[in-house]
C-alpha cells in the first residue's frame, strides 16, 4: 500500500476532495468541444460515476469501457 493510499484511508475527507478535484478537472477538459470524449481508466470508474451522478458530465459505456461526455 502506498503512502497516498494510507492517507486516503486514514483521512476520508482527503479522498472526497481528491475525487471532486479529479471530476472537476475532467469537466474542464470537456468544456467547449461537443464531440470530445474522455476514456476513463479502470481505477477511476467509481469517481467518474460519482461525477456523472453529481451532474458534472455524462458517463456512457462502450462495452466494458467507460467514457465521459460534456453536458
Amino acid at each position: 500500500m502506498t503512502l497516498v493510499e494510507r492517507l486516503l484511508k486514514a483521512v476520508p475527507a482527503i479522498g472526497a476532495w481528491a475525487r471532486r478535484a479529479w471530476c472537476q478537472g475532467q469537466r474542464k477538459r470537456l468544456v467547449g468541444i461537443a464531440s470530445r470524449v474522455l476514456w476513463v481508466a479502470p481505477d477511476k470508474v467509481p469517481w467518474a460515476l460519482w461525477g456523472a451522478e453529481q451532474g458534472l458530465f455524462d458517463a456512457e459505456w462502450a462495452g466494458r469501457l467507460l467514457y465521459l461526455r460534456g453536458r
